[in-house]
Protein backbone atom coordinates (compact mmCIF):
# COMPACT_ATOMS: atom_id res chain seq x y z
CA UNK A 1 0.00 0.00 0.00
CA UNK A 2 2.86 2.27 0.70
CA UNK A 3 4.76 2.21 -2.64
CA UNK A 4 1.02 2.99 -4.57
CA UNK A 5 0.75 5.93 -2.30
CA UNK A 6 3.94 7.02 -3.64
CA UNK A 7 3.22 6.16 -6.53
CA UNK A 8 0.21 8.44 -7.25
CA UNK A 9 0.38 11.01 -10.22
CA UNK A 10 1.10 14.76 -8.41
CA UNK A 11 1.14 17.37 -10.91
CA UNK A 12 -0.57 20.00 -9.35
CA UNK A 13 -0.24 21.28 -5.62
CA UNK A 14 -3.58 20.02 -4.35
CA UNK A 15 -3.01 16.20 -5.56
CA UNK A 16 0.43 16.55 -3.19
CA UNK A 17 -1.57 17.74 -0.78
CA UNK A 18 -4.05 14.92 -1.02
CA UNK A 19 -1.19 12.36 -1.19
CA UNK A 20 0.54 13.56 1.82
CA UNK A 21 -2.61 13.29 3.78
CA UNK A 22 -3.54 10.26 2.53
CA UNK A 23 -0.01 8.93 3.79
CA UNK A 24 -0.19 10.25 7.28
CA UNK A 25 -3.19 8.27 7.55
CA UNK A 26 -1.93 5.34 6.82
CA UNK A 27 0.86 6.25 8.82
CA UNK A 28 -1.27 6.41 12.02
CA UNK A 29 -2.68 3.20 10.37
CA UNK A 30 0.18 1.23 10.32
CA UNK A 31 1.25 2.33 13.71
CA UNK A 32 -2.11 1.21 15.52
CA UNK A 33 -2.34 -2.09 13.55
CA UNK A 34 1.72 -2.90 14.47
CA UNK A 35 0.63 -1.78 18.29
CA UNK A 36 -2.02 -4.38 18.36
CA UNK A 37 -0.25 -6.90 16.99
CA UNK A 38 2.19 -6.64 19.43
CA UNK A 39 -0.12 -6.18 21.83
CA UNK A 40 -1.95 -9.65 21.15
CA UNK A 41 1.11 -12.05 20.19
CA UNK A 42 4.53 -12.98 21.92
CA UNK A 43 7.31 -11.24 20.77
CA UNK A 44 7.61 -11.81 17.14
CA UNK A 45 11.33 -11.48 16.52
CA UNK A 46 11.60 -8.05 14.44
CA UNK A 47 11.16 -4.85 16.81
CA UNK A 48 7.96 -3.05 16.01
CA UNK A 49 10.20 0.15 15.56
CA UNK A 50 11.89 -1.48 12.79
CA UNK A 51 8.58 -2.41 10.59
CA UNK A 52 7.50 0.76 11.78
CA UNK A 53 10.27 2.58 10.37
CA UNK A 54 10.47 0.30 7.01
CA UNK A 55 7.16 1.31 6.22
CA UNK A 56 7.23 4.90 7.33
CA UNK A 57 10.34 5.38 4.83
CA UNK A 58 8.43 4.34 2.47
CA UNK A 59 5.35 7.34 2.79
CA UNK A 60 5.99 10.18 0.50
CA UNK A 61 5.27 12.24 4.15
CA UNK A 62 5.63 16.11 4.94
CA UNK A 63 8.47 16.77 6.90
CA UNK A 64 6.79 18.07 10.01
CA UNK A 65 5.28 14.88 9.77
CA UNK A 66 8.42 13.03 9.69
CA UNK A 67 9.78 14.91 12.13
CA UNK A 68 6.76 14.02 14.17
CA UNK A 69 7.23 10.33 13.15
CA UNK A 70 11.29 10.46 13.78
CA UNK A 71 9.96 11.17 17.44
CA UNK A 72 7.73 8.46 18.13
CA UNK A 73 9.96 5.84 16.70
CA UNK A 74 12.69 7.13 18.69
CA UNK A 75 10.48 6.82 22.27
CA UNK A 76 9.57 3.17 20.49
CA UNK A 77 12.85 2.22 20.24
CA UNK A 78 14.16 3.67 23.70
CA UNK A 79 11.07 1.71 25.15
CA UNK A 80 12.47 -2.06 23.44
CA UNK A 81 15.65 -1.46 24.58
CA UNK A 82 14.83 -0.68 28.46
CA UNK A 83 12.24 -3.53 27.70
CA UNK A 84 14.82 -5.89 26.75
CA UNK A 85 17.85 -5.06 29.03
CA UNK A 86 14.89 -5.79 32.16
Amino acid sequence: MCTRINSLSTKTAKERLCQSEIAKKVAHLIRAVLSLEAQSSANTGMSQSRALAGYLAQLPLPDDYELQELRTLSRMYMQELMDSTQ
